[in-house]
């Protein structure tokens, strides 16, 4: 390839003719005898060769593309402190923020309350006819968080009613819809499944989405619903409650009940109820490394829930 038919003229033409002459007479034999290249077709060959052909070009060293350094493996402490900097905490400037804020993170007051019954039902069940518990200190720890969980005493009226009911009611003095939250409570007592209820009410899609995690780890094994309430829930909480409390005190918001209800959470998720949440994973999970593991992962899909159901708020609002 590459070397021109002008240049080996002579060389195509004596071939040629030694074809044809075969053709003629076809008793004749057809045979090219090697001979020594003279000195001159050599310098032609060579010639033809260096016009006709190009070297080719140095091929460049690869190089591998720079890559950035692997993100380190998610923690249950960076997962926490990245939520306790999330920006929703700063983005509520106005009632309707705050508004929009509570009509989404009503779910999870109440899933809150699903989580922690769940463990109740496990430790200190209430069948009939009663059996004794089979771990009465699991069993105290729990009924001690579900007595200022479910009937708490009220800082704004005379009585006791849940920190769900306390929720809902701190939206009414805010002025927020409450009309979904209704329906689809309503809806869930004539027998409606959670999430059904929640789409029909017209609940937030990212509400909904936040539940159905929170509910798929009810099928979980007892320590890693409750790792999933320590570390998703009563360790969490205070981390994300303070400064939304810094926030809307210097926004200086007319949310006196809602500011009654964070403030709560700080002081019994910051105290007691997150030593007896700690406590009573340490004694589900003393003798399962296993399970401990299971549980963490758990945890970390709940706290990657709520950072998708905080990253929806702030770009609701």
């Amino acid at each position: 390839d590459g070397v021109g038919g002008g240049e080996l003229g002579g060389i195509a033409g004596g071939v040629h003719g030694g074809i044809m002459a075969k053709a003629a007479d076809p008793t004749k034999r057809l045979c090219f005898e090697p001979k020594e290249p003279t000195a001159g077709a050599v310098a032609c060959l060579r010639g033809c060769l260096a016009q006709h052909t190009t070297a080719p070009s140095p091929q460049p060293t690869p190089t591998r593309m720079p890559t950035a350094p692997p993100l380190p493996p998610q923690t249950l402490p960076t997962a926490k402190t990245a939520l306790a900097a999330h920006p929703v905490y700063t983005s509520i400037r106005t009632l309707p923020h705050l508004r929009t804020f509570t009509q989404h993170h009503v779910a999870a007051v109440w899933d809150f309350m699903s989580i922690l019954k769940s463990l109740q039902h496990d430790l200190a069940p209430t069948r009939t006819p009663w059996q004794p518990p089979q771990d009465p200190e699991a069993a105290r720890l729990i009924n001690e968080i579900v007595v200022d969980e479910e009937s708490d005493a009220l800082p704004y009226r005379p009585g006791h009613a849940s920190h769900f009911v306390w929720y809902t009611e701190a939206m009414e003095e805010l002025g927020a819809d409450l009309a979904p939250t209704r329906q689809w409570l309503a809806s869930m007592a004539r027998g409606t499944s959670a999430l059904r209820a929640m789409q029909e009410a017209g609940m937030p899609e990212a509400a909904r989405e936040f539940v159905a995690t929170t509910l798929s780890f009810l099928e979980e094994p007892l320590a890693v619903r409750a790792a999933v309430f320590l570390h998703g829930r009563e360790d969490l909480i205070p981390q994300m409650f303070v400064p939304l409390v810094r926030s809307m005190r210097a926004q200086n918001l007319p949310c006196e009940r809602f500011l009654a209800y964070l403030e709560r959470h700080i002081e019994v998720d910051g105290g007691a109820h997150g030593r007896h949440a700690a406590a009573l994973l340490e004694r589900l999970c003393a003798a399962s490394p296993e399970l401990r593991a299971r549980g963490e992962r758990a945890a970390l899909a709940a706290l990657a829930a709520r950072q998708r159901l905080w990253d929806a708020i702030t770009a609701a609002l």
